[in-house]
């Protein structure tokens, strides 16, 4: 999800519930924000953007991501998560 004031994207970890939080432009995830397109990724540790940093932190290893920007239903302009 977006958080705007603290230009922030963040999600919660589904494991463990803990709050994960990265600067909204950051990687894969903030490039999906920005240009509001549809990233696939097979091998995440091939991807230049992919930070690894993430998967240190949980204990879990991504293989493959599929991002995809949510858009707001009233502004179709404004990415929400």
């Amino acid at each position: 999800l977006v958080d705007e004031p603290r230009e922030q994207l963040w999600s919660c970890a589904t494991d463990s519930g803990k709050e994960l939080r990265i600067p909204m432009n950051a990687g894969i995830a903030g490039e999906c924000r920005a240009t509001k397109q549809t990233i696939c990724i097979a091998d995440a540790y091939q991807d230049a953007r992919f930070n690894q940093e993430m998967d240190r932190k949980t204990g879990y290893h991504t293989r493959s991501i599929l991002a995809v920007p949510i858009l707001s239903e009233e502004r179709s302009e404004q990415v929400v998560g």
